[in-house]
């Protein structure tokens, strides 16, 4: 993905204080587990805040990369291994 270490470190070491993950040295990270209610709740909250999230970024996009963004959406949907749930995400 193009991504050097420092930030994916920084970023786990992010989700490790707030519980998501466990990092086990020289082992790798693990996926804490969630309750169903858990998932719910947060569900719920990326309900509401993604579409805002997404009215406020076109407002500060431009065309060009608007349209970027939309060839490759067009690209991913059309290759039969895409699953609905990785668009989902990248949406």
């Amino acid at each position: 993905m193009n991504i050097s270490r420092g930030p994916i470190c920084e970023a786990l070491n992010r989700l490790e204080k707030e519980g998501f993950v466990t990092i086990i040295p020289r082992r790798g990270t693990m996926v804490s587990n969630m309750t169903a209610q858990e998932v719910k709740d947060i569900s719920k909250i990326r309900e509401l805040l993604e579409p805002f999230a997404a009215k406020e970024s076109l407002s500060r996009i431009s065309r060009p990369k608007l349209e970027g963004i939309k060839k490759e959406f067009i690209k991913l949907m059309a290759k039969p291994e895409t699953k609905k749930i990785e668009c989902n995400f990248l949406l």
